[in-house]
């Protein structure tokens, strides 16, 4: 029987496949050893993409190949013919930990500590010699049938002084990637302590910090702060919060500063029990302790992205809009939530005494005889704007309440209502400025989340006149800008599925508060006309020019958002600022 020979090695059967390669069951007769055998086809000539994932895969070689360690995966060898190259690497018994949550299982506290302690180990290892995973996550990390981590496929690893470009190259996997890296810009190894955070997240909680697609976990990352994990678990010490909390701070200056900092904090959360329980009888993991640091305080808020792009000027103002009559549309008055019996007066240290009672008996307090903070606040405005199927919403909280401010599809507030009632949320410190519409503009407000303005925030926009607007009105509108120069571009989006361009670009100073649709000599204004209902206005202040041509005075949704996501990805990489905020715009008959 002729066996298959690929190099050296003799193939006894298939293990995986995906889209980075096929892994064989390999033998080395040499030195009879067992390998899992990676292997990609060989790209054609003036294939420029293939010739970039050979680099990538030579680049997986050399990065794990520099590292030995017991938490590491050990490659071998690589090797190349005309058809094929391959990397072999330690033969692993046992699967992945993404397999093993798939299936729904839940680690216990002093596995999770394990897991945690173990791959921290290899992370702080490779960071010393200067190799930056970027792709943490629990498809990547290799549980031996004796428990032990390891981790896999550096196929996204950033060697140092390595001339692979960096900059505005995107890689990774969204939900565990840090700010920096969802932008597109040069990575350290602290985006492996935010891939690590996050990890420590789902593992007590099981579920991950931000969900949804690229652009929903862009946002979410860029301007908002994750649910504590206490408030999702009650297995879930309160130490952790801070701890991931830190580990995932928006500014790689605020997180950790190594692998070995990140488990150490860790140790001290979890006390010596836990940590004693994690090690357990295995000491080839464990690392040397530095000096005990100060406990880690809460992350801060988060930071806006500072986002724009490179372009010539549009048309002035003067240019557009002369003679146009559109038909501005709404349905957006504002919803307020009705009254919710708020929490029943008591002893607030009496009742962290229950919630702690009820913790250590497994059993969940109810969320009404919690005493709210900032933090409870923060998480309830979180998960309140991410819950609309369709709509933008921009979240705040203070110590004494929360804000939301958006708009979204009619009826999803009954979504949002219900995310704050089952957080018990009180009415008085809530408070709501939402609108809402019917029409075809979910596509949009999602392509503009990431730029999506905070509560407060400029730009800021005035309605004049009172909704709804009324057949032969004209839409008015006073718009505040940053405290920046800033390119004005004012969209406006109708039933009809087309995008009427109100203000293509205009520039102002900084503060500047313009007022638009004022009618003069050469513009009558934009006076309301059938058909009636509900539009969309789309108000983008710009560090710079978004476009390099002037778009049509009105063109189709399609193309205007194609031509808008490439624009705030070229603002995204010049480094600029953008800032987007909707506003419902309702019209009627006389």
């Amino acid at each position: 029987m002729t066996v298959e020979m690929i190099g050296k090695y003799e193939i006894r059967g298939r293990l995986g496949a995906g889209a980075m390669g096929t892994v064989l069951d390999a033998f080395d007769p040499v030195i009879e050893r067992r390998a899992a055998l990676k292997i990609i086809p060989k790209p054609d000539a003036h294939d420029a993409e293939g010739e970039e994932g050979l680099a990538r895969f030579k680049r997986e070689a050399q990065a794990a190949g520099r590292l030995n360690h017991p938490n590491i995966v050990a490659v071998y060898d690589y090797g190349e013919d005309a058809e094929r190259a391959w990397i072999a690497m330690e033969l692993v018994k046992g699967g992945t930990l993404k397999q093993m949550l798939d299936r729904g299982e839940r680690l216990p506290l002093a596995e999770t500590l394990r897991v945690m302690e173990q791959m921290l180990a290899g992370l702080d290892y490779s960071h010393k010699r200067g190799v930056v995973h970027r792709d943490i996550k629990p498809a990547n990390l290799m549980l031996t049938a004796e428990g032990q981590v390891k981790i896999a496929d550096f196929g996204i690893a950033r060697i140092e002084n390595s001339s692979m470009t960096q900059i505005g190259t995107v890689m990774g996997t969204p939900a565990y990637m840090a700010p920096e890296q969802l932008r597109g810009e040069t990575v350290d190894a602290r985006a492996d302590i935010w891939a690590a955070g996050v990890l420590l997240y789902q593992l007590l909680t099981g579920e991950k910090p931000f969900e949804g697609g690229y652009s929903a976990v862009m946002h979410k990352a860029l301007h908002t702060e994750p649910t504590p994990p206490s408030a999702l678990a009650v297995t879930a010490p309160r130490g952790f919060d801070a701890v991931i909390a830190k580990a995932m701070a928006k500014r790689p200056e605020d997180r950790f500063a190594s692998a070995s900092a990140f488990a150490e904090a860790i140790r001290l959360a979890a006390g010596p029990a836990a940590t004693d329980a994690a090690r357990g009888d295995d000491d080839a993991t464990q690392m040397a302790r530095p000096p005990p640091a100060a406990r880690p305080a809460p992350a801060a808020e988060a930071r806006h992205a500072e986002a724009g792009a490179a372009a010539r000027k549009g048309p002035p103002l003067a240019l557009i809009g002369g003679g146009v009559a559109l038909a501005v549309a709404a349905g957006a008055a504002f919803l307020m939530l009705g009254d919710r019996a708020a929490p029943p007066p008591g002893n607030a240290s009496q009742a962290t005494a229950d919630q702690q009672a009820g913790a250590s008996e497994g059993r969940v307090i109810p969320p009404a005889l919690r005493v709210l903070s900032r933090a409870d606040f923060l998480a309830a405005a979180q998960a309140a704007a991410a819950a609309p199927a369709c709509g933008l919403i921009a979240s705040a909280a203070s110590e004494t309440g929360l804000v939301l401010e958006g708009v979204l599809r009619r009826g999803e507030d009954a979504v949002l209502r219900g995310v704050l009632e089952a957080r018990a949320i009180p009415a008085a410190a809530t408070t709501l400025a939402l609108q809402g519409f019917e029409g075809p503009y979910c596509p949009a407000l999602e392509r503009v989340r990431p730029v999506l303005a905070a509560p407060g925030d400029a730009p800021r926009i005035t309605l004049l006149g009172q909704a709804p607007l009324r057949e032969g009105e004209l839409l008015r509108f006073d718009v505040a800008l940053p405290e920046w120069p800033t390119h004005l571009y004012v969209a406006y989006f109708m039933q009809s599925g087309e995008v009427a361009h109100l203000v293509p670009s205009a520039t102002h100073p900084p503060g500047a508060t313009v007022r638009l649709g004022d009618p003069r000599a050469g513009f009558p204004g934009w006076e309301v006309s059938e058909p009636f209902g509900t539009d969309l206005l789309l108000v983008l202040a710009s560090e710079g020019p978004l476009f390099s041509a002037t778009r049509p005075l009105v063109e189709s949704q399609e193309a205007y958002l194609t031509a808008l996501t490439e624009a705030l990805g070229a603002a995204r990489q010049a480094g600029r600022r953008v800032f987007v905020r909707p506003m419902v715009i309702e019209t009627a008959a006389k």
